[in-house]
């Protein structure tokens, strides 16, 4: 199956939209770390549930970003596993990525976060999600559709660990 060189291209696309994705988390989480440090916002609630989804969401890129690499590198496994587990992962980024709009629009309303900086949170959360998307358009195109709407079910059905 692995063989077949439009799925070749269709993981590398996954992977690429995935790559690009994490790169958006680390300027995202680096952002957010720092306006962690700012006096004004030393107290605000919403650290703990931020903090914890972008965590999660973190992860589940990460493991699926792993399984697309070891399917590049042809790497021992059943290939359509570690697509679906690749899937399922990122379906989980997405829902944790839910979670961490919830604490945004928390932040927002504190009022204590300025224009400029909040624009770029805005657009580095966008980027995150985005790339995930285009990710998740690409795998659906490798895996039945049964297995799919599973996988579609969790990401838009679920709720998040809070």
């Amino acid at each position: 199956m692995y063989d077949d060189p439009n799925l070749h291209a269709l993981i590398s696309h996954a992977m690429y939209n995935l790559d690009m994705s994490i790169f958006a988390d680390q300027i995202f989480c680096s952002i957010v770390a720092e306006i962690q440090t700012w006096p004004q916002l030393q107290e605000i609630s919403v650290w703990p549930g931020l903090n914890q989804a972008t965590e999660r969401a973190n992860f589940h890129r990460n493991v699926a970003v792993g399984h697309l690499r070891r399917l590049v590198w042809r790497s021992q496994g059943d290939v359509r596993q570690r697509l679906q587990m690749a899937a399922t992962n990122c379906a989980m980024a997405k829902l944790q990525d839910k979670a961490v709009k919830v604490a945004l629009l928390a932040l927002e309303s504190s009022g204590l976060v300025g224009p400029p900086t909040w624009d770029t949170v805005v657009k580095w959360q966008q980027r995150r999600k985005v790339t995930l998307k285009y990710t998740l358009l690409a795998l659906k195109s490798t895996l039945p559709p049964d297995i799919w709407q599973e996988i579609d079910g969790t990401a838009n059905h679920s709720s998040p660990r809070a």
